[in-house]
């Protein structure tokens, strides 16, 4: 009799738990986890094109851009599952040239980590965003050539910014700015970026080029050299994030910021070397006879998918892929011949 009572406990006990299962699975919470190890930038990422929409009060925004403060958007995504289209972030207005020379300056967009959590992804809530400079249509082919060259510098080393493509139509709450869609693309938190390669900030602005990982320097310097950038520091970090490996403590340097590069070649951008006729660069690095040669090595390695890269990249105007596609293969043509730095 006591065996008869056991064994009908169990079987109640086992029904009950798996009603409570079953209506949990149908009240869960819509936010059904995707991968708790994911980001939102590991989320969106993708080769296509990324359709958004940004609505805020952009007047506000333009008005107060100097103020750098926070203020209510509304994001949605196109073609990501429904219930991980509607976001609501906070953006302000970030960086210092283009803040001061452009109609409509770079962005920060931050999530709610709270949000993030509920839909189950990592706390990683920052990302850059950079859009339009003017409303001329060859601000948009720049924005195209800049990202191109992140891509670029993706092919070339893993210590690199991941980027994505996004096209972006604004929605002005003030119904002063008829902004329309344009072109832009996300970059990855500095933060996740450190997390990918066990690192953490170099606690200074600078570094000396002995404090760097000497086959890291030696990618950088060329990477630069190939686009025409001349728009860096290594001793004040100007456009350049450093990271400092946890356990190893040697720093890695990360480049950013290509706009002022000969390849992006926007209207503002300056160089202070005097550029050759027939090459329009200047080596500007440090790295040793030695360590250049193993980095023209990887270089040349990368050059079919980075010619490719180019190519394929149709949403550039084709005049402009050729004239990228002439100036990268220009940086072929000189990449035997010894590199003297003209850093002063």
């Amino acid at each position: 009799m006591l065996y008869y009572l056991t064994r009908w406990v169990i079987i109640a006990l086992f029904l009950s738990s798996l009603q409570e299962d079953l209506l949990a699975a149908t009240y869960s919470n819509i936010y059904t986890p995707v991968d708790t190890t994911k980001s939102i930038f590991d989320f969106i990422s993708t080769e296509e094109v990324l359709n958004l929409s940004i609505k805020t009060d952009i007047n506000f925004l333009l008005e107060n851009k100097y103020a750098g403060e926070k203020q209510k958007a509304e994001l949605v995504m196109s073609g990501v599952r429904e219930d991980y289209k509607n976001w609501d972030v906070n953006v302000n207005v970030r960086g210092k040239f283009r803040r001061r020379h452009c109609d409509f300056p770079p962005l920060k967009v931050k999530f709610k980590k709270g949000e993030l959590r509920e839909r189950g992804l990592s706390d990683h809530a920052s990302l850059k965003l950079v859009t339009h400079c003017t409303d001329k249509a060859v601000s948009n082919e720049l924005i195209l050539k800049e990202y191109l060259a992140y891509k670029l510098y993706n092919i070339i080393t893993d210590h690199s910014f991941r980027v994505q493509l996004v096209k972006i139509d604004w929605i002005d709450e003030s119904q002063l700015n008829n902004i329309g869609t344009q072109w832009g693309f996300l970059i990855e938190d500095k933060d996740e970026l450190e997390d990918r390669f066990n690192g953490t900030p170099h606690e200074e602005s600078g570094a000396w080029h002995s404090q760097i990982n000497s086959k890291n320097a030696a990618i950088f310097y060329l990477f630069q050299y190939m686009i025409g950038n001349h728009d860096w520091r290594i001793e004040n970090g100007q456009n350049i994030h450093f990271i400092k490996g946890k356990d190893s403590g040697e720093i890695i340097a990360v480049a950013y910021d290509f706009d002022f590069s000969v390849m992006v070649s926007s209207y503002y951008s300056t160089s202070p070397f005097k550029l050759p006729r027939n090459n329009k660069r200047a080596y500007i690095g440090y790295a040793t006879t030695e360590e250049n040669k193993e980095a023209k090595e990887l270089f040349k390695s990368k050059k079919k998918e980075i010619l490719n890269e180019i190519k394929s990249f149709d949403v550039l105007s084709k005049k402009n892929r050729r004239v990228v596609t002439n100036y990268i293969k220009s940086f072929y043509v000189v990449l035997s011949e010894p590199l003297i730095s003209q850093r002063k």
